[in-house]
């Protein structure tokens, strides 16, 4: 008599071998098809990136990775550029430390618009600079993404000795660089920093907390052969470009970081330097910049190095149709901002105590009705913006150093000629 209940079908034991046989082709298929992909993508795909051009540093927070070279590739801001760090960890070709006989030596510093962010290396100002000049000096770019005065003064007085510069070109960018002075970390992220503080009339380094020390693992990790797969990257490359051109047909225009309203107001945001009235930690930010560039002059003065301080123009200042258009979106009230005030202050305390310093708006504001001098996504300088800081500096060599120069017949799209106004002198 059968079961009124279910019935068990029992599969035989080869339905179940056949299964996993076919599973384990098709898995070994797939995995013939990846290596074949991998393979042949390392062959006609040269992409370069594969990590970071930036490392933890103990005593500056980061630096440049030495012998590093990457392609940073961001569709979302339409930039696809080359990085080369040479063995020094500098973005620059390789240097000989020693000098050649005879031959002036310029050392740049600055963030990243001194690095050249969104250029090639060949389209920075130092090396529109370096080519004007020609072999009587050398162009030596020390610019770090993210650096700030105080990072910018401890890599002089530690190895500004060893390059031995005959001038110093401090590169500021006033938006962000008096912010920087009050953080232990990043502005706008979270990679801790050294910083200063003011102690009476004197600065006092604050040591930044050491980074957590980890054990190193014994061999490459699963995840690391992961981010150098060609592969992997091919693919993720591919979707961001879809994401983009997806938002761009949505035209969604970003919110540019560092501009928010609530930024602002907490004194975190490219906005604050140009307040009318600044509250006391702002204020005594500022004061520990202006004390940063004594140090620096201090420093030229006892290695026998000139020093310019070059103020580069936000564009917040240069492009006043483009600023109203990000008051209104932001909802800042223009009449709490004073876009002469940062200049005119640094200005006055350079004079006052004896240093070289060079903010050339006009000229900015001159050539932006000509031609863009800033990226659309990110307000860096393209190489028209560092064509023209070449140009202005330029003449200061020339007027202050008695250095000659002569255009080379591939920068002159660029450098068209003298910029500056006489109706516009520079303080």
């Amino acid at each position: 008599m059968q079961s009124a209940g279910r019935r068990r079908v029992v599969l035989p034991e080869r339905t179940f071998a056949g299964f996993a046989r076919n599973l384990a082709l098709s898995a070994g298929a797939l995995a013939v098809l990846l290596i074949l992909a991998e393979t042949t993508l390392r062959f006609v795909y040269q992409p370069e990136n594969f990590g970071t051009a930036i490392r933890y540093d103990q005593r500056l927070g980061w630096s440049l990775d030495p012998n590093t070279t990457v392609r940073a590739v961001h569709f979302h801001h339409g930039l696809d550029y080359l990085i080369r760090i040479n063995s020094l960890g500098l973005r620059d070709r390789e240097i000989q430390i020693v000098k050649a006989p005879g031959r002036k030596r310029i050392l740049f510093l600055g963030d990243s618009v001194v690095f050249g962010t969104g250029v090639d290396a060949d389209w920075r100002m130092s090396e529109f600079l370096g080519r004007a000049l020609g072999d009587r000096c050398e162009v030596v770019n020390a610019g770090v993404p993210g650096w700030g005065p105080d990072q910018e003064l401890m890599f002089l007085e530690t190895e500004g000795a060893r390059l031995q510069p005959d001038l110093v070109v401090v590169v500021l960018t006033v938006a962000n660089d008096v912010v920087n002075a009050r953080l232990d970390h990043l502005f706008l992220g979270d990679a801790p920093k050294p910083r200063y503080a003011l102690e009476g009339d004197s600065l006092s380094l604050v040591s930044m907390p050491e980074q957590p020390r980890t054990a190193a693992p014994a061999g490459p990790s699963l995840r690391s052969l992961l981010k150098r797969s060609r592969l992997i990257l091919f693919i993720q490359r591919r979707i961001e470009r879809l994401l983009y051109m997806a938002q761009q047909r949505k035209d969604v225009e970003p919110f540019p970081q560092g501009f928010h309203r609530s930024e602002f107001e907490r004194n975190y945001s490219h906005w604050s330097v140009y307040r009318r009235e600044y509250d006391p930690e702002f204020e005594s930010a500022w004061e520990v910049t202006e004390r940063i560039l004594s140090r620096f002059s201090r420093w030229c003065l006892g290695h026998g190095a000139e020093l310019i301080v070059f103020s580069l123009p936000d564009r917040l200042e240069v492009d006043a149709s483009w600023r109203e258009a990000l008051e209104e979106r932001a909802g800042i009230d223009g009449s709490l901002l004073d876009f002469d005030r940062p200049s005119q202050r640094m200005a006055a305390y350079c004079r006052e105590h004896g240093i070289a310093f060079v903010h050339p708006v006009q000229e900015f504001r001159n050539a932006l009705a000509v031609h863009a001098l800033y990226f659309e996504s990110d307000n860096h300088p393209d190489r028209y913006g560092h064509a023209l800081t070449a140009r202005v500096l330029l003449d200061e060599l020339h007027e202050r150093c008695g250095l000659e120069f002569h255009i080379a017949d591939s920068d002159r799209a660029y450098l068209p000629g003298p910029p500056r106004s006489a109706a516009e002198p520079h303080s």
